[in-house]
């Protein structure tokens, strides 16, 4: 679509912002003993068998299984709205009877609060409908000690049905507070009270806070939320999981909301998106930041030679290039609308440059023979690495040790590009990284993974420069490499590689729906078979082969002790060049490892293979008999008699062969036709 404009204008609408006096808005103590009487806060649940009220109370009975209670504490489409200064505070006073024996550091006792408006509401018991529901949940853990503190997140799969039942329907925030890992939580007929504060501090800023007080608590967690803020409120919604991992009988004895009575407003541009230069194929992201009343609706425009385009299907307030052309370059500025009006935000300048391709070389052999892991600057004999939990990772002189944690996830970032440099692979070029570790008390077989990536943050993220980086690492690009972990595998494939497609989430390689899988898992044939042993050293390989203007080959390997194990596939689509930085993400020890010893980490630019990549031979024995299996059918199985040949083609076998019991052949190789 294209519309002539005479001059660019950007237009601003400017609304006033008032701070409203804070009111009561729902004090509910039951006193008549009725949970639905068609007023505010109305309770629901998803049974309606395991709920029932009395006079000063709401009781829940917890039966196996989750199960969600939700209330609404406005009118229908009238929901709370924040305005910058004002302040909601939600308390929730409640008595456990029938304390749990199974508690967990997972998340077992969910709440949120959220906006409706653009969703629909429950009229009925049922589970809430959540879809279009935007808003925060609070992730809590529930026993007798704090096994892990409760975790504020922003919900954003808005088109899930279910705001609090999975983990990746929500952003992680990073939250600070006095929550220790052992101190005294919940006690079997204790009265707790968890309060929710929400603070629209700024117009770019919403704080959270939550506080459990009761029993002797007297923690808070605090967390601030900078991504898109949602400023309206009128829905809170409590999840409890099974009674073995919570409590056989939750009851209410006040649900109280205090905030303000301002309405919502039209949209306000709180930040325009800032001008870019990228080189050509590389990522670039624009992003524009709006206050004002829930929904908010974005819309992008380009404006080259006097001529205004709209940018079709780009309705987020991020403007995102995944593989960016000259084309492209123009200026951009983006329109927000809700039902009360429009604003409209400055231009912002997308600049595109011509790549300046680094030649093949070595470009990191470290083996840390300084005994320190963060040193800087980067340079050929010492990358610099920073850990996601300061603490865990750690050097000495030869060896850096990444130590895990046994309810959480820990990841590990090196860099061997002084910011803002990074390596841009020509075509015919390849990235090749070479890690050695040696794992310490791998766990039994398990279907968790170990995980590695190639990235980038030169293009739109913020490099990390200290230790205890948590899940901010918002626009970083690259590949990832999933690998099934433990004494023996617990998969019948366990290499997976993928390229991120999702730059919201700021956790890197924590979720596998932030990447799309490229091509299939492999290589076959590995289930209950030996992996990774005790104080075993393994040489893992990434390889990023930029084989053509329109594809990027990824391989990778893992050979040492019993192992060895290939896989490769190709990237048709995102196609990413430029890298900066590896990443490693342990698991919990109980899923990976106590340690991980790392003795060489190696990062070189060389001539990528003109065909694509053979996989080495994959060898399965298995009563006597023997398979061999590779993933690339391109590649096709010769034999011969003695190891000098002459070698025949097997014919049949594309990426597989059984080796007959009457074989006379003894040397087996692959062999490309070109």
């Amino acid at each position: 679509m294209k519309t002539m404009i005479g001059a660019w204008t950007a237009v601003l609408a400017l609304f006033a912002l008032t701070s409203t006096k804070a009111a009561t808005l729902v004090d509910n103590i039951w006193p008549t003993g009725v949970r639905t009487n068609g007023t505010t806060s109305d309770w629901f649940t998803t049974s309606s068998a395991n709920v029932s009220a009395g006079t000063g109370f709401l009781s829940f009975t917890n039966l196996i299984g989750s199960s969600e209670w939700s209330t609404y504490f406005t009118a229908a489409g009238s929901p709370v709205h924040l305005n910058v200064g004002d302040t909601l505070t939600l308390a929730l006073t409640f008595k456990i009877n029938g304390m749990g024996v199974g508690g967990t550091s997972s998340k077992t006792f969910n709440v949120g609060v959220f906006d409706s408006s653009a969703g629909t509401r429950l009229t009925t018991d049922g589970a809430p409908p959540c879809a279009s529901y935007t808003g925060y949940v609070l992730q809590n853990s529930f026993a007798a000690t704090w096994l892990a503190g409760p975790t504020w997140y922003e919900r954003t799969n808005t088109a899930s049905t279910d705001a609090l039942k999975t983990t990746a329907d929500n952003s992680k925030l990073t939250p600070s507070g006095a929550f220790s890992s052992g101190s005294q939580y919940f006690t079997n007929l204790g009265t707790y009270t968890l309060t929710l504060t929400l603070t629209h501090t700024n117009q770019s800023q919403m704080v959270m806070t939550a506080a459990w007080s009761g029993g002797g608590l007297t923690n808070t967690v605090t967390d601030t939320n900078v991504l898109v803020l949602t400023t309206n409120f009128d829905t809170f919604i409590v999840r409890p999981t099974s009674d073995n991992t919570t409590a056989t009988n939750i009851i209410y004895t006040e649900f109280k909301v205090t905030g303000p009575t301002g309405s919502a407003s039209a949209p306000l541009i709180v930040s325009s998106p800032q001008s870019l230069t990228r080189e050509t194929g590389t990522y670039a992201q624009f992003n524009v930041s709006a206050s004002g009343g829930q929904p908010l609706f974005y819309h992008w425009y380009s404006v080259a030679g006097g001529v205004t385009n709209l940018v079709s299907g780009q309705t987020n307030s991020q403007l995102q290039f995944i593989n960016v052309q000259p084309g492209q370059a123009a200026n951009y500025f983006s329109i927000v609308s809700n039902s009360l009006g429009s604003a409209t935000s400055g231009p912002a300048t997308l600049t595109i440059t011509t790549p300046v391709y680094t030649a093949t070389n070595l470009v990191v052999d470290d083996f840390w023979l300084d005994g320190s892991q963060n040193n800087t600057p980067i340079a050929t004999n010492n990358s610099v690495w920073y850990a996601s939990t300061a603490g865990s990772l750690s050097a000495s002189t030869g060896t850096m040790t990444g130590t895990a944690d046994p309810s959480s996830s820990r990841t590990w970032v090196g860099y061997f590009a002084n910011d803002p440099s990074v390596v841009d692979l020509a075509v015919g070029t390849a990235l090749k990284v070479t890690l050695v570790f040696t794992p310490i008390t791998p766990a039994p077989q398990n279907n968790s993974s170990l995980r590695f990536g190639i990235l980038n943050f030169a293009d739109g993220a913020t490099p990390i420069t200290a230790d205890g980086f948590g899940t901010t690492n918002f626009n970083v690009d690259g590949y990832m490499l999933t690998e099934n972990f433990g004494t023996s595998f617990g998969v019948d494939r366990p290499m997976t590689l993928f390229s991120r497609e999702v730059f919201t989430d700021g956790d890197l390689l924590g979720t596998s729906g932030d990447y799309a899988v490229l091509g299939t898992n492999g290589p076959s044939g590995e289930t209950n078979l030996p992996a990774f042993a005790s104080g075993t050293s393994y040489t893992l390989t990434m390889t990023a082969s930029r084989t053509s203007t329109t594809n990027v080959n990824l391989s990778t390997s893992i050979t040492g002790g019993a192992l060895n194990l290939a896989w490769n596939e190709n990237d048709t689509t995102n196609l990413y060049r430029r890298f900066d930085s590896f990443a490693i993400r342990a698991n919990r020890s109980t899923d990976s490892a106590a340690s991980f010893n790392f003795t060489e980490f190696r990062v070189e630019v060389i001539t990528a293979t003109t065909t694509s990549t053979p996989i080495p031979l994959h060898v399965q024995l298995s009563g006597g008999n023997v398979t061999f299996t590779w993933s690339n059918p391109v590649f096709s199985l010769y034999a011969a008699p003695v190891v000098t040949g002459p070698y025949t083609l097997i014919s049949g076998a594309a990426t597989g062969y059984s080796v007959p019991a009457t074989n006379s052949q003894r040397y087996f190789r692959l062999f490309s036709p070109n």
